[in-house]
């Protein structure tokens, strides 16, 4: 009778063992799942094992990614680098063009003149030198764009109140640019824009350079409008500013050959010369306009000469 009482329990004791053993299989599995023998790990994402090590944890740190959040692409790193240098003020050396003083270097870089100084070693701006300013790749711009600003008002303003014939100047011994300027009454900041590759310090005798001569306007100058042309003048010397250039006619001259030497179709020469009732039958003496940009006026007069040189011979 005892043992009948007590037979139903071993079914139960069977059931909890087998829970029992369910449990552990599934604690393994996950133990399983988080570690790989030692001598399975990739060299580059865990080192050597010690002495008697079975294995490592794999994933670990891309669970700490995970639960820290994603971090920056290595691009985004990049461009925040990038951003960053463009503000780290360095120091910039520029080449001091005429009339640049250093209360304009000062407005125009927003670095106070004194520190301007300082960093110079107490040196004013002297034409053609390097001058330093402490500025960062951002400011460095924003200093060139009002530089070239400020000099683009001033070549157009001296349009607007001046006809600009250039000329060619054969460099003597003594010549100086600030020399060659005054003989010709002309600034020197012109002189040296109409000649972007001049260096100040090495003239040669004999080199050949290009004087503008001014002739000051005066109300009824320019009655058909060609002066307008000069008012939009921005670089000279980068040729793509077109302006009224007058020449003088010579004995021989005629509207044909100045549309061949200055590379421009003669309704261009017509629509400037109203005035003139036919331009076929032009006068030594007679004054011709003519729309060239500053490189076509290089080019006209050097044809121009090159012709009477020949004629000369």
């Amino acid at each position: 009778m005892r043992i009948a009482r007590y037979r139903w329990l071993a079914p139960m004791v069977l059931l909890v063992t087998l829970a029992g053993c369910g449990d552990r299989a599934r604690e393994e599995d996950a133990v399983r799942a988080r570690f790989v023998p030692a001598d399975a790990i990739v060299p580059e994402r865990a080192g050597p094992a010690a002495p008697g090590h079975q294995g490592v944890v794999v994933g670990l740190a891309e669970d700490l990614r995970a639960e820290a959040g994603a971090g920056p692409t290595p691009e985004e790193e990049a461009e925040d680098l990038e951003a960053l240098a463009r503000h780290q003020p360095k120091i910039h050396a520029i080449t001091v063009r005429p009339e640049e003083t250093l209360q304009l270097y000062a407005d125009w870089s927003g670095v106070g003149a004194e520190d301007l100084k300082l960093q110079n070693g107490g040196k004013q701006p002297v034409f053609g030198k390097k001058y330093y300013v402490p500025v960062s790749v951002a400011e460095l711009e924003n200093f060139q764009q009002r530089r070239e600003n400020y000099w683009r008002q001033k070549t157009e303003e001296l349009y607007r109140t001046n006809k600009v014939i250039p000329v060619r100047y054969e460099v003597r011994k003594g010549d100086t640019v600030l020399g060659i300027a005054k003989k010709h009454n002309a600034p020197m900041w012109f002189v040296v824009r109409l000649n972007e590759n001049l260096d100040p310090y090495h003239l040669v005798v004999g080199q050949k350079i290009m004087v503008p001569t001014l002739q000051e306007k005066t109300g009824g100058d320019d009655p058909e409008g060609v002066a307008a042309a000069g008012e939009g003048a921005t670089h000279v010397g980068d040729g793509d500013t077109t302006s009224a250039f007058e020449v003088i006619v010579r004995p021989g001259e005629t509207a044909g050959k100045y549309a061949s030497w200055a590379g421009i179709d003669i309704t261009d020469i017509q629509k400037s010369n109203r005035h003139i009732k036919n331009l076929d039958k032009l006068r030594v003496g007679d004054r011709v306009k003519l729309p060239l940009t500053a490189t076509q006026q290089k080019q006209f007069i050097e044809r121009r000469e090159g012709k009477k040189k020949k004629k000369s011979r």
